[in-house]
């Protein structure tokens, strides 16, 4: 019987080849979708960033374009602003947000996405963004983020309700006048403003008592937006606010107001000797400016003030008021000794020379 030949055992089958070449293929796609869902658009867009701030904001429009569109470009500026500080810091973000704005529609949905960033300048940048975008859809997650931890948060937010004009927002706006830094409080009476709801008149009144000269100027500002006789009685006041840009504030918002207008409480100031010079100028130009004919026998009277601010603003007046029978009295300013009141007062006579030919 032949002897048997034992045959050598067959190498046993391994699956360390199949794993690391499986391995290895996946690392390359790995590698490949860095680079191009990760790796190329920072890059892109940290150079259109250092374009930009070579090129200023008007080079931002042309950055959108080169970030191939619109679409394309807001989803790469959102992605580089999420990024970390050690990759891309403020400065950088702050110019993806102006390439971002840029993109108009496009960038609404990625604006709602970094408002809930954990990083307040993100969240910060987005309000802001939202703001100029002005896309009504926001106003609900505006109003969530209406008391975020943030002032600069708080602050855009206000802002952007100012511009989105939703009556919903008055009631949280009026609760912001409240809040705890000037600025925001500020930003929320002028938003209050912008909304013109009757509601937050008596607030933004009371306001006029606040310490800051900023809120004051503000809330001068805002209370000008409302025809209301309140506002109006309100703003006759500031006028004779101890801080001069507020005083001016108020009297840019009566200019504007509307009929009927309260000329007795400006005629009082006109004539009270307490009041000082400046408030006075605004009394009497204002007077002018609404063409209220009781006004013409003060207005002469305050001509001869011996203050030139005064005089000089009575007869600013009675050249917006254009009664004839201020002619004889504006032309005795002529011979002042002052060459501002002369010139003001030559040209109020002008103007009601020249009124009086048109009849």
């Amino acid at each position: 019987m032949p002897d048997v030949v034992d045959q050598p055992d067959k190498p046993p089958r391994t699956w360390r080849p199949m794993v690391l070449w499986t391995t290895g293929i996946l690392l390359a796609l790995g590698l490949v979708w860095f680079v191009v869902a990760v790796a190329v658009p920072y890059f892109q867009v940290r150079a259109a960033v250092r374009r930009v701030y070579a090129g200023g904001p008007m080079s931002a429009p042309r950055e959108v374009d080169v970030l191939g569109g619109q679409t394309r470009a807001a989803a790469k500026c959102s992605f580089y602003i999420r990024c970390p500080e050690w990759l891309a810091n403020r400065g950088e973000k702050r110019l993806a947000f102006w390439i971002l704005k840029e993109c108009g529609s496009d960038a609404y949905p990625w604006a709602v996405s970094l408002m809930r960033s954990r990083d307040s300048y993100v969240r910060a940048g987005a309000a802001e963004l939202l703001a100029d975008l002005r896309n009504p859809r926001a106003a609900d997650l505006l109003l969530g983020a209406i008391g975020d931890s943030d002032r600069t948060v708080r602050f855009w937010v206000v802002c952007a309700l100012g511009q989105l004009k939703d009556r919903r927002a008055v009631e949280p706006l009026k609760s912001v006048l409240k809040d705890a830094n000037a600025d925001v409080r500020a930003a929320a009476a002028e938003a209050l403003g912008g909304l013109k709801d009757a509601r937050a008149v008596e607030p933004l009144i009371s306001m006029l008592e606040e310490a800051d000269p900023r809120i004051r100027r503000s809330v001068a500002g805002a209370l000008g937006a409302f025809q209301d006789p309140r506002a109006v009685k309100a703003l006759i006041v500031a006028l004779q606010d101890p801080d001069a840009h507020v005083a001016t504030q108020a009297w840019s918002s009566l200019g504007s107001a509307q009929a009927p207008h309260p000329v007795d409480p400006l005629i009082g100031l006109l004539k009270d000797p307490a009041v000082n010079s400046r408030s006075k100028g605004f009394a009497a130009s204002l007077l002018g400016i609404w063409k209220e004919s009781r006004a013409l026998e003060p207005l002469i009277a305050a001509l001869g003030d011996p203050d030139p601010v005064v005089s000089e603003s009575a007869a600013l007046g009675l050249g917006e008021l254009k009664d004839p029978r201020a002619i004889k009295p504006l032309q005795a300013l002529l011979q002042s000794s002052n060459k501002e009141i002369r010139s003001t007062a030559a040209r109020a006579i002008r103007n009601i020379q020249a009124e009086e030919a048109q009849k």
